[in-house]
């Protein structure tokens, strides 16, 4: 007898959730459990691959924001798959989850994946205080920041993110000499403020007037208000040639071996992931000192962080790695052994824990029985 686990996403558009949730499909242990997939809607790059990797896949299809119809057929789903636990990954699909399950023997479990002051965390805030579910932090700065806004300590633990072990690899990448070519810096993260992509662009410019050749490259959504903000910011600053805009692709590692230094800039994060992805394909890290990402970068050891927002600290750090070959070699090293602690094998094992810590009864005794 298998545990029947859901996992609940409103989409699946391309990013750092989305990715996180094809982990979670790929590794969950089919001895123990089966894994349905379900959405509210078909929209998203990534729901084809979702839907490859889980047993069983619905879609609600929802017409409207609150969508009396859809929360129907969630709870007939609920009923007739037995379903003994549902995974949710944003605040929309918490709300439907506990309407249609109400007076249903259903354990619930919430991941929160950002942590900005937006309306959507301020009703997801709203909903973990008042109802009982057991929330899953992927760092432990985000379960001390949720706790201090009211959410019980009993209710949350940690699991980090994980990354794809088979799209990012430790790849050979040439080490940079001073005055010797072209330093080349990547970013991945969404044109959002507070990614904070402006400080970064700052920076390089402050790099390049030292006389320095150093390309910036940025990858996020395109046709967004930032990336334009961006782009104006790069041209009044004469750098349009030297910054380059990755609009909308997939990184991998053969995309990250192209350069010298990863920077995560960001001013607001839960986890982040791209930052591990970076490191497990032997980047060096430069990132900025917000709880989260000190989380992961041992200072001196696998990379580096900065004052947030601070252009000038974060030019200063970066030309610190720009002028030493060999902390770029021990940085490349060090990176890739620290990115191993997140591989999806251990992640998702705690996951695992988690779940079945929830439950009222023993599936253990039945936990290598194949029951087809």
């Amino acid at each position: 007898m298998k545990i029947e686990l859901a996992i609940f996403k409103h989409s699946m558009p391309l990013g750092g959730a989305e990715t996180l949730i094809l982990q979670h499909l790929d590794h969950i242990d089919r001895s123990k459990f089966s894994v349905h997939f379900i959405t509210q809607t078909k929209k998203g790059r990534l729901l084809a691959s979702a839907k490859e990797k889980s047993d069983y896949y619905y879609c609600l299809r929802r017409r409207s924001v609150l969508d009396l119809i859809s929360i129907l057929r969630l709870r007939k789903y609920l009923v007739e798959k037995s379903i003994d636990i549902v995974h949710s990954h944003d605040w929309i699909s918490t709300l439907y989850l506990l309407i249609a399950s109400r007076g249903l023997n259903v354990k619930i479990f919430n991941t929160t994946h950002a942590q900005d002051q937006s309306w959507r965390n301020y009703v997801n805030l709203k909903i973990l205080k008042k109802c009982d579910v057991n929330v899953i932090c992927v760092s432990k700065s985000q379960r001390i920041d949720l706790f201090a806004r009211g959410i019980l300590w009993q209710n949350m633990s940690v699991v980090h993110n994980c990354y794809d072990t088979t799209t990012f690899k430790k790849s050979i990448k040439p080490v940079y000499f001073e005055n010797k070519g072209t330093f080349k810096v990547v970013m991945v993260g969404n044109y959002y403020w507070q990614k904070d992509q402006k400080t970064l662009i700052e920076a390089t410019n402050i790099i390049n007037k030292e006389g320095y050749k150093i390309e910036l490259h940025l990858v996020g959504s395109s046709n967004t208000i930032r990336s334009k903000q961006l782009r104006l910011l790069a041209k009044n600053l004469s750098m349009d040639s030297f910054i380059h805009f990755h609009d909308d692709i997939i990184v991998n590692s053969d995309f990250l071996s192209q350069f010298h230094l990863f920077v995560f800039s960001s001013k607001s994060e839960t986890f982040g992931i791209v930052t591990i992805e970076a490191m497990a394909s032997g980047l060096p890290v430069l990132v900025s000192d917000i709880p989260p990402n000190m989380e992961i970068i041992r200072f001196g050891s696998n990379g580096l962080y900065f004052e947030t927002g601070n252009q000038y600290k974060c030019a200063e750090k970066m030309l610190s790695i720009i002028k030493n070959p060999q902390l770029q070699k021990t940085f490349e090293n060090k990176s890739y052994e620290r990115a191993e602690d997140f591989s999806p094998e251990i992640v998702v094992r705690q996951l695992e824990n988690q779940y079945l810590s929830q439950l009222d009864y023993d599936y253990s005794m039945n936990a290598n029985v194949n029951v087809g």
